[in-house]
């Protein structure tokens, strides 16, 4: 049985859907289902990820001329992200706010992304195997089940406005046809139908 997500839920509630910055979805570096399966040690990876990560955001801003948001995970560390990335802001449990006036969604492999596909934003999937083989798997179940434009963050290539503009395009079918067959939007809350459901059958 197919419920409704909490991203189509709060769908119901959005009415003006902004447009004006770039937000990144965190996944916290040093995650221990991160660190636990990769090879290099929380300080290296940190060293390597924030400089290249910082170089995409400089790109991305002067090619979109938008400000970026960095939408942290529950469990990264604010002020370290703060530290680093002085020019950027930084948010923490304020992510489907920040999606809702995004006009550009970034991210690896996150939860939240729900909400971005929903509101039909553009979305780039950011690649790296600097955080190891598990988050470069599942990055890559997102974009090929949605045929999204990805960046390399481990070599970069340059990229002119219109030309990503137009590869990011490319992935609206497969959005919406995802949306279709994979997303409900039901007036019952998925909580409510689960219950439903399980008195339903226990009582047979």
């Amino acid at each position: 049985f197919r419920i409704n997500t909490k991203a189509s839920e709060n769908l119901k509630k959005i009415k003006n859907l902004k447009k004006k910055k770039i937000v990144f979805l965190d996944g916290n570096y040093k995650h221990p289902e991160i660190v636990s399966r990769s090879n290099l040690k929380a300080t290296q990876i940190k060293k390597i990820y924030f400089k290249n990560l910082d170089f995409l955001f400089n790109k991305l801003k002067k090619a979109f001329k938008m400000k970026i948001e960095i939408c942290l995970h529950p469990s990264s560390e604010k002020n370290e992200y703060k530290k680093f990335f002085k020019k950027i802001k930084v948010s923490q449990f304020q992510t489907q706010k920040s999606i809702r006036d995004a006009y550009l969604v970034l991210f690896h492999e996150s939860g939240s992304i729900t909400d971005a596909i929903l509101q039909k934003k553009k979305i780039i999937s950011v690649q790296t195997e600097i955080l190891g083989n598990y988050i470069s798997q599942r990055t890559n179940i997102y974009k090929d089940k949605l045929k999204l434009f990805s960046i390399n963050l481990d070599d970069m290539e340059v990229l002119e406005f219109k030309e990503l503009l137009k590869k990011i395009k490319k992935s609206n079918f497969f959005i919406e046809k995802y949306i279709r067959e994979n997303l409900r939007f039901e007036k019952e809350r998925g909580v409510d139908k689960i219950f439903r459901l399980i008195r339903k059958f226990d009582k047979k």
